[in-house]
């Protein structure tokens, strides 16, 4: 179960007219929710326990493979050209 959101909108006023353990009790909620937040970002970059299953890897698999077409492409296109070129000599 997620924790609720922490809302924070307060004034400077309102911050000074809380007492003590208000004020700490508002930056603890405020630093576990940002901790959440940010855990769940990591999660899914970087996959959490698998890193295959992260974003980043992904985007990273799909680099390579257009990598690697796009040269067999370019390969298949040069050897094409030579072929054409040698073929008119």
């Amino acid at each position: 179960m997620a924790p609720e959101p922490v809302t924070i909108e307060l004034m400077p006023e309102d911050i000074k007219a809380k007492p003590d353990s208000e004020k700490l009790n508002d930056l603890v909620d405020i630093a576990f929710s940002t901790h959440e937040q940010v855990s769940r970002q990591c999660r899914l970059l970087c996959g959490g326990d698998d890193p295959k299953k992260g974003l980043i890897h992904k985007v990273a698999m799909h680099d390579a493979i257009l990598t690697w077409a796009f040269r067999g492409v370019s390969l298949v296109a040069i050897i094409g050209l030579v072929g054409k070129i040698w073929g008119k000599l």
